[in-house]
């Protein structure tokens, strides 16, 4: 296949889960009832059902759409991770800890269930009337997959082996599809709401030209 890209992703379960959610309005209606008092509640359940879904055999028509709906307590659970330093001893709140560790599960989760989605897109050759689907989730693969850098680069950690290669295989393909430089909208952005797939790859470079292991615990998300 020509200009095929080798994306990491689980291996697929034997048997279909009749408890995965396939379905965007009941994914919305599950979504609704999650337990947002409880962090590590919401965090554990998001968890479960991503791993169930990234690793279900059989078709999944909206995966898409279905990885937007998760977006919402993932982008909560990610907002709150950010606060795991505590202000006055300087080092990681113990139950924030927890909650930075598991949401950091949960990014690797997630970059899963946009590459699963590039890689139909991409085996496949979906036609033009398709690459807005494959923009998006090329950025939000980027953007996950740059999620589990930062949590590397603040706990002071090596960074995940595998992640820069993804980087550039995604921001190549995107370049190939001509899709790189298109508007991406990002409502979870802390400033910038219209970004793109090469916005992103220069992000995560400039980072790493800070050199972010110098940087004092928790510094890494106001970089």
């Amino acid at each position: 296949m020509s200009g095929a890209i080798r994306l990491t992703v689980p291996s697929k379960d034997r048997v279909e889960n009749p408890h995965v959610i396939l379905k965007p309005s009941l994914l919305k209606k599950w979504e609704a009832q999650l337990p947002y008092a409880n962090l590590l509640g919401v965090g554990e359940k998001l968890l479960h059902a991503l791993k169930m879904l990234n690793r279900y055999p059989g078709k999944v028509v909206n995966r898409l759409d279905l990885m937007q709906i998760y977006h919402k307590p993932y982008h909560m659970l990610l907002k709150n991770s950010r606060r795991s330093v505590d202000n006055k001893s300087g080092g990681i709140h113990p139950k924030m800890g927890q909650i930075a560790k598991l949401t950091n599960e949960i990014s690797a989760e997630m970059a899963y269930g946009y590459k699963l989605h590039i890689n139909d897109m991409l085996e496949k050759g979906k036609a033009p009337r398709h690459m807005e689907q494959l923009r998006d989730a090329i950025y939000w693969a980027m953007d996950t997959l740059m999620m589990e850098l930062m949590y590397a680069y603040e706990r002071y950690n090596y960074e995940p082996s595998i992640t820069w290669r993804e980087m550039y295989q995604l921001y190549a393909a995107g370049a190939r599809k001509q899709i790189s430089n298109l508007n991406v909208e990002d409502k979870y952005a802390h400033s910038q709401t219209i970004t793109t797939i090469e916005s992103q790859l220069k992000k995560a470079v400039l980072l790493t030209l800070l050199d972010p292991y110098r940087l004092l615990e928790g510094d890494v998300w106001s970089a």
